[in-house]
């Protein structure tokens, strides 16, 4: 059998990057850099077209090894930054005449700007009681002679009755327009927000078709059957022809294939992404495996649509050093690139700065004149953060931001001789006022997502990465590592990146039929956009405070995609990965506590010995181990319960009865995880003890009765 080809590809402002990936080895076995095809008349597209066919000829691929091809783009993102968008018509529709004023109201579009350019709409309302095909073909007709390109139709509850709906889109299919409906793009009441996500989505779609078309169209020419995939801005991928629906969930999906490397090739579990740029530093928290999310806005009004929780900070390799006198006054957030000089570490010798001087000047017009160049007999170069960085020691030769030191070190002299200082302190000083860039921000994730310290580790991604990492994570006392090929772990995170699809309703007191139903929902959603129905794992949670319950979806084109190649591990094994997560606490005692075919849950008090014991409460640390020595969950001062999936069951209610508080705000149930299978079940935030056991037993019946589970809770204070 021949070999089985994973192709990922990132289009980003300056260059689009494609690797090809063996999908049974997950070894890289070839790359691509070309200049991203802004001003072709195809647009972006042909670079990823172009970037594709460099890349089959360069590792000799035949059509039929391309099993997968994944792409992420900005186009989507950059149509909204840019206001290039289509005039959009709503068709609104109410059967309460009672309602119709409001309605009305709520599905009138204004002030959502985009790019600093209003988003065109008109509109037409129909009373829905009676409606008939005539009414429809009447209200599209007005729309059409007032210009519109796309359509939106809206009806309040549709979630529940989308048949006016289906009814609006279908005649539009009919005659050949463009259209999208407001429950094909969310479940969730709130017509006013739901119709503000239609017409967004529907401003980018004749956009968006155009590439898709021509992307598939490419692929199809090739010879090549590999499902095209597209990335989303929730981290998963949806087959290209789901563009055509949402196009909407490809914006803000910058940074996703890059968090979606360091998931699913770096198995990052714990901790913060951050992606560095020559520019920016874009930072994403992670959680027991998963990125965070949350719902976006766009054009300064908030959205249904679910994003990673991105924070980018004006920092990157290629940050200019700013200085006056004495005295460093910031870095970045211009970079050599803006500037247009090259950088001063990667000079071809320590000699060319013997004699340079240090000039100041302003890369773009407006900006202070205090950007430092370093100025040589031949030639003028950028001190960046990446020169510092590789003075300092703290990149290393098997990083792509390597320099060569002395060159480095002489680079940074200059500025320091100027300075009347040390390079070891002008140098760190310039470390500093970045890292008080990034640190803050950190810090804040920490706290909104209740991380605790201990556990917090920084995965760098990117070509710039070792630049910025290693420092932070000195500063915050923590643990980093730098990604395995950091600066292609974006189109290696689209390549490996995994079907996702969610589906949210808004649901009181969710029963059992309601969440399985749910479920069924979610996965089909994957199935339509390109998953294998075997290898699809639904999971459930809640929203309390807006009674929203969502489920998601993940699953692969590939059935053995996610199959780690990694042996078993023995049990010593285990226990010394364990040993090593646990060591830079101070314990008093350590081990496996519960264990299924599947995982292994250790347990490591930490305290001090002596006296100083009484000064100091003890912390509970769980770690959670898959059989590949993956780290899976990790959790402070738990509660635990394990047994068959019977007993589990049986003792369910009871358990989470007696670890449930009660105060003035209510009730608190504890925040659970589920161990069974090969599946990390998370029930954080189920408000009620009834949804907990409703949600809990209606995953546990999808398993054995003799299944091992295990249940990890963590009680909340009253």
């Amino acid at each position: 059998m021949g070999r089985r080809i994973r192709i990922g590809i990132d289009v980003g402002g300056t260059f689009t990057d494609a690797v090809a990936i063996d999908a049974d080895t997950l070894e890289v076995v070839g790359t691509i850099k070309i200049p991203t095809t802004h001003h072709h008349e195809n647009g972006v597209a042909e670079g990823v077209v172009q970037s594709l066919q460099h890349l089959i000829r360069e590792i000799q691929a035949d059509p039929e090894e391309i099993i997968f091809i994944a792409y992420g783009t900005t186009q989507a993102t950059n149509a909204l930054l840019e206001g290039d968008v289509s005039k959009v018509g709503i068709f609104a529709m109410s059967k309460n005449r009672l309602q119709s004023i409001k309605v009305k109201r709520d599905t009138r579009i204004h002030h959502v700007k985009l790019g600093g350019k209003p988003l065109k709409t008109e509109h037409v309302f129909r009373d829905s009681r009676e409606l008939s095909d005539e009414d429809i073909e009447a209200g599209l007709r007005e729309l059409v002679e007032k210009k519109v390109e796309v359509i939106v139709a809206s009806e309040v509850f549709s979630v529940d009755d989308p048949v006016n709906e289906d009814r609006v889109v279908e005649m539009c299919k009919s005659k050949g327009l463009l259209v999208t409906s407001t429950h094909a793009i969310s479940k969730l009441y709130g017509l006013r927000a739901r119709t503000r996500t239609a017409a967004i989505n529907a401003s980018i779609l004749p956009r968006m078709i155009q590439m898709a078309e021509l992307t598939k169209r490419a692929i199809q020419d090739s010879g090549m059957k590999a499902p095209l995939m597209i990335m989303r801005c929730d981290g998963g991928v949806m087959q290209v022809d789901e563009v055509k629906e949402r196009p909407i969930l490809t914006c803000l999906s910058g940074p996703a294939a890059g968090v979606a490397g360091a998931l699913m090739y770096e198995n990052v579990s714990d901790g913060f992404f951050l992606e560095v740029g020559g520019t920016s530093t874009d930072i994403s928290a992670i959680r027991n495996g998963k990125v965070m999310v949350k719902y976006n806005e766009i054009g300064g009004h908030s959205t249904y649509v679910r994003a990673l929780d991105v924070r980018t900070i004006g920092i990157g390799g290629g940050s200019l050093i700013r200085a006056t006198g004495e005295k460093i006054v910031d870095v970045g957030p211009r970079s050599a690139h803006i500037a247009g000089y090259p950088y001063a570490c990667f000079a071809g010798s320590a000699e060319e700065f013997d004699g340079a001087a240090v000039e100041s000047i302003a890369p773009v017009e407006g900006d202070a004149a205090d950007h430092v160049i370093i100025r040589t007999e031949k030639n003028r170069y950028a001190l960046t953060l990446t020169c510092v960085s590789n003075a300092l020691g703290y990149v290393t030769s098997d990083h792509y931001a390597y320099a060569d030191r002395e060159v480095a070190r002489a680079a940074l002299k200059v500025l320091a001789r100027h300075m009347g200082k040390s390079m070891e302190e002008v140098g760190r000083r310039i470390l500093d006022c970045a890292v008080k860039r990034i640190e803050p921000t950190v810090r804040r994730m920490i706290d909104e997502y209740g991380i605790p310290i201990e556990h917090v580790e920084l995965t760098g991604g990117g070509g710039g990465c070792a630049s910025v990492v290693p420092a932070v994570a000195e500063a915050m006392k923590v643990r980093f590592k730098i990604a395995r090929n950091h600066q292609y772990i974006s189109p290696i995170g689209a390549a490996l990146a995994m079907v996702r699809d969610t589906v949210e309703r808004t649901i009181v007191n969710p029963t059992n039929e309601d969440i399985v139903n749910l479920r069924k929902e979610a996965e089909q959603r994957a199935i339509r956009s390109g998953a294998v129905k075997g290898s699809i794992e639904v999971t459930v949670d809640m929203d309390p405070d807006k009674n929203i319950v969502r489920a998601t979806a993940v699953g692969s084109t590939d059935v053995k995609q996610g199959q780690s190649l990694k042996p078993d591990l023995r049990d010593e094994e285990l226990a010394q990965i364990a040993a090593d997560h646990f060591a830079h606490i101070e314990t008093v005692s350590q081990g496996r506590v519960a264990r299924t075919d599947h995982f292994s849950v250790y347990e490591a008090e930490e305290g001090m010995r002596g006296w100083r014991r009484l000064l100091r409460r003890r912390k509970r640390h769980f770690l959670v181990l898959d059989r590949k020595g993956i780290v899976r969950l990790r959790l402070l001062n738990a509660v635990i319960e394990e047994g068959s999936n019977g007993e589990v069951q049986r003792r369910l209610g009871r358990w989470i009865e007696q670890h449930t508080k009660y105060d003035v705000g209510g009730e608190k149930a504890p925040d659970v995880y589920l161990l069974v299978g090969n599946r990390v079940i998370d029930f954080v935030g189920v408000p009620s003890g009834e949804q907990l056991l409703n949600m809990a037993k209606a995953e546990l019946a999808n398993y054995p009765s003799d299944e091992a589970v295990v249940l990890l809770g963590r009680v909340k204070s009253a």
